[in-house]
């Protein structure tokens, strides 16, 4: 045994065993962080070493370090998530143009954009970038190119600039829209929502955006979390979202909201959390709302009128 191999051993990390490339049949693999060994140490370059047919390759939650392999040409599922990858994202897996899942999140990449190869993942119905240290603007080919796009994470980054308008229609698909933790700007695409009847989770807290909330998120009948805290958005609560009958969680604190919540949203039975807090809202609180409602927040308001005494069973 090598002195470099018997320090790994001492110290706890078992190398990762790189015959399991070389595994002509092998079609998945998943490295995960185990109970008996700590997180392996090895260079995620030893998954040059692909097998022929491996269509899945799961490596997140590690601490593996160093560049990032693009030699594996059928994969369907790539997840790196949650690993010490540094470098930049490279280019190269813009070339694995089967790829439906990719998960880069929770990596410290250098800073730059996704690469523009990514125009070739047409077949991606989830990708995952958050946290990864994206910088520029909103990628657009991922609206253009990704017809099939069900799940998108590019939150905790530093993007700037405005949301595609056209991923209010491009995006047919599209149920998961994480946009929260960055610098974007200007208002919501008007049609988010209108188009994609299985969105359902919409978070784009923590932004510098303005204008109105969108009337159509709602439209698909499936929307269950809005979250647009701390921007500037302005206008009042939309009827069309107020009616949302599937919601189940409102956040839209530190904001510039005005006017008189609609009434309808109080009588909605699946809502289970509201915060309205720090806005310009108006008009009175119901006396009489669901048991399912856990919190309301609408503190720093100008709210009028008796405080509220009854919850009733939906």
């Amino acid at each position: 045994m090598g002195d470099e191999q018997r320090q790994r051993l001492d110290d706890g990390h078992a190398p990762l065993r790189l015959a399991l490339y070389r595994c002509p049949s092998l079609a998945r693999s998943g490295a995960f962080t185990s109970a008996t060994t700590s997180s392996p140490r090895t260079s995620a370059t030893a998954a040059s070493r692909r097998a022929a047919s491996l269509t899945t390759l799961d490596l997140g939650g590690n601490e593996f370090t160093g560049a990032v392999p693009a030699s594996l040409s059928k994969l369907r599922n790539l997840a790196l998530g949650n690993n010490r990858l540094a470098g930049g994202i490279p280019a190269e897996l813009g070339e694995l143009t089967g790829l439906q899942r990719l998960s880069l999140g929770h990596n410290p990449f250098d800073h730059g954009e996704l690469p523009a190869s990514f125009n070739n993942l047409t077949a991606l119905v989830s990708l995952c970038a958050d946290q990864c240290n994206l910088v520029g603007g909103f990628p657009s080919y991922v609206v253009d190119n990704m017809p099939e796009l069900r799940f998108l994470d590019v939150s905790n980054n530093d993007l700037s600039g405005k949301i595609p308008a056209s991923i209010g229609r491009r995006l047919p698909s599209l149920a998961v829209l994480c946009l929260q933790g960055n610098r974007l700007t200007g208002a919501l695409p008007p049609e988010l929502g209108k188009h994609s009847p299985c969105l359902s989770d919409v978070d784009v807290s923590d932004n510098e955006l303005t204008g109105v909330i969108p009337d159509g998120l709602c439209a698909g009948g499936n929307l269950q979390y809005f979250r647009a805290c701390r921007n500037r958005l302005n206008g009042s609560i939309p009827i069309g979202l107020a009616r949302c009958a599937t919601l189940q969680e409102l956040e839209l604190d530190g904001n510039q909201l005005v006017g008189d919540v609609p009434e309808v949203m109080w009588t909605a039975t699946l809502l289970t959390w509201v915060s309205l807090r720090n806005n310009q809202l108006t008009g009175g609180l119901p006396t009489v709302l669901s048991s399912e409602l856990v919190l309301l927040d609408v503190g720093n308001n100008r709210f009028v009128g008796s405080i509220l005494a009854v919850a009733a069973d939906s």
